[in-house]
């Protein structure tokens, strides 16, 4: 089965990301650390400099063929800006299952790209790699997370309480949100 390695939506290119990229990654989370580290502490890890953001990147690359992590930059189709990121993980292929995680340049924002993007992901999760069910987990302090995955459909199943160990030590709790094939065919 052939897989799309790029989407569009109205305002957006979706792409698997691919060798060279590392430096648009490092430069987003360089600009943005202590902003992204708050919600998204591990995929900031990643890149404490440009040789580890490469590294980063050409592993998440090499998950798309291995069907382990289906990962997405978000550019803007006219300048090739890098935008952010949205990937397909923690896929189980037995259960048909996988989870969503994202997130954005702080200039992108706002603007209802994410959601576009999820938009578009679903679609593609659906019809392509033929699964049954998305979830996404967001921490219960990340309230723009929690209302763009209720905005695209998903629905509240839960908070996991002290789920995610943070940097610091402390523990955060997690609410997961769910979208089934079914329900998504439901509303539309």
């Amino acid at each position: 089965m052939l897989i799309s390695t790029s989407l569009r939506t109205e305002r957006l290119l979706l792409r698997r990301y691919r060798e060279g990229d590392g430096e648009m990654f490092f430069e987003l989370i360089r600009r943005e650390r202590t902003r992204l580290a708050e919600s998204f502490p591990v995929t900031v890890s990643q890149a404490p400099d440009l040789r580890s953001a490469e590294e980063h990147i050409q592993h998440l690359a090499a998950q798309w063929y291995l069907r382990k992590t289906y990962a997405f930059a978000l550019l803007a189709p006219d300048t090739q800006q890098y935008l952010g990121y949205l990937a397909i993980k923690n896929l189980n292929w037995f259960h048909q299952h996988g989870e969503l995680a994202y997130f954005l340049a702080a200039h992108a924002e706002g603007q209802g790209l994410m959601r576009e993007a999820i938009g578009r992901v679903v679609g593609f999760a659906w019809d392509e790699l033929k699964l049954n069910r998305l979830y996404i987990r967001a921490f219960v302090h990340n309230e723009r997370s929690r209302h763009l995955a209720l905005a695209c459909g998903f629905q509240e199943e839960g908070v996991l309480k002290e789920e995610f160990r943070l940097p610091d030590g402390r523990y955060t709790d997690v609410a997961c949100y769910g979208l089934t094939r079914q329900q998504f065919e439901a509303s539309r």
